[in-house]
């Protein structure tokens, strides 16, 4: 939805492109919206700096955020699952506004917008911890919580591969469309087939009720607890340890999620189906390690072969080799295939902590675990 911005080449390593330009015939006036219309399939395209198109895809994780804590405390008060699914419904209709933002409002009231999203999102995680600590028995929560949380890879992944092809079709307004009535058609079945808890849940059988009451006893909800121990939870060290593990792992994450689909573009210079195609690969990838991790993490449990801490701590050492091969990526240059590769081995190997970090706040404390994301 932007214009390409011609690099010096001289102050920056731009690939040349596999495919040559298409040449389109321009229709484009200026204006406070920094407006460029194209009279091509494109539809209209906008005039952004680098720096504006920064703050616009980096605007979405300031609500993002700011939504975590009052999102779990929203879960813990009235359940994960309307936490969850209105948080999802907002972001599907701000999603859908997006074009006619762009179009009517332009950069600042898209800017605005795009925050919004991120207050919808935010609430996310925090409400699938308290469904997870819900329903999850301990010794399955890797396997199962990788599984829960590997999701969005594989939601990454389908929406770089569609959007290479919708855009390869269609213009840029119909990728926000599309999603926008995806996220309300999973709203409807989520709520559908969703409940808080086993003892809300009338499908539930009787012998998988008192299985998962068994295991996981009634978790108490925020009436019936003492008011969170904040304090004590920011002096905890183990606590203090997961932020920071929380930090680099976020940090790298959302910096890939966010840069790859341009770094493939607009340096590597990949075509618009290409771009999808190889952005969606590390998060296959980091999926399928994930599942596997979790199933291994597991194993070593239940087989009483390692312990629960100690499996925790193993597992976030694919830390160190995300960070590693991300490096090595940076120094790969125009080689596509090598830059490719070390992206899929960087994102494998964050798979791995999906059975640690994810899950190691039901491990401290199932009833504040919502807190602890």
């Amino acid at each position: 939805m932007v214009v390409p911005i011609t690099i010096n080449n001289n102050s920056a390593v731009v690939c040349p492109l596999k495919l040559e330009l298409e040449q389109v015939s321009l229709d484009y006036y200026q204006n406070d919206n920094y407006l460029i219309k194209f009279s091509s399939k494109h539809g209209t395209r906008y005039n952004w700096t680098q720096t504006q198109q920064g703050f616009l895809l980096s605007s979405f994780f300031i609500g993002y955020f700011v939504t975590h804590i009052p999102g779990g405390i929203l879960a813990d008060k009235f359940g994960g699952k309307w936490t969850l699914s209105l948080g999802v419904l907002a972001t599907a209709i701000f999603t859908l506004l997006t074009p006619v933002t762009a179009h009517y409002g332009g950069y600042a009231p898209l800017l605005t917008l795009r925050i919004f999203i991120g207050f919808g999102l935010g609430t996310s995680f925090p409400a699938i911890n308290v469904l997870l600590a819900c329903w999850i028995p301990q010794k399955e929560r890797s396997e199962i919580g990788s599984f829960v949380f590997g999701g969005s890879m594989i939601g990454i992944a389908l929406s770089y591969l569609l959007t290479g092809l919708i855009l390869d079709y269609l213009i840029w307004d119909w990728v926000f469309y599309i999603w926008g009535i995806v996220a309300l058609v999973w709203f409807g079945f989520f709520t559908f087939f969703c409940y808080n808890d086993p003892a809300s849940d009338p499908f539930l059988s009787k012998k998988e009720h008192d299985y998962l009451e068994s295991q996981i006893g009634r978790l108490k909800r925020s009436s019936d607890l003492p008011p969170t121990p904040w304090k004590d939870i920011f002096k905890s060290i183990p606590m203090l340890a997961l932020i920071c593990i929380q930090i680099g792992h976020d940090w790298s994450a959302a910096t890939i999620i966010t840069n790859l689909p341009k770094y493939m573009s607009n340096v590597l210079g990949f075509p618009v189906f290409e771009v999808g195609l190889f952005s969606a690969l590390p998060y296959i990838v980091m999926w399928i390690v994930s599942v596997a991790s979790g199933f291994l993490s597991d194993y070593l449990i239940q087989h009483d072969i390692i312990s629960i801490t100690f499996t925790r701590k193993l597992f976030s050492c694919g830390t160190i080799f995300t960070a590693i091969f991300i490096l090595i990526a940076s120094y790969s240059g125009c080689n596509r295939n090598m830059a490719v590769a070390f992206f899929v081995v960087a994102m494998g190997f964050m798979g791995i902590h999906f059975p640690h970090i994810k899950i190691n706040p039901l491990d401290l404390s199932q009833n504040y675990a919502v807190n602890l994301d």
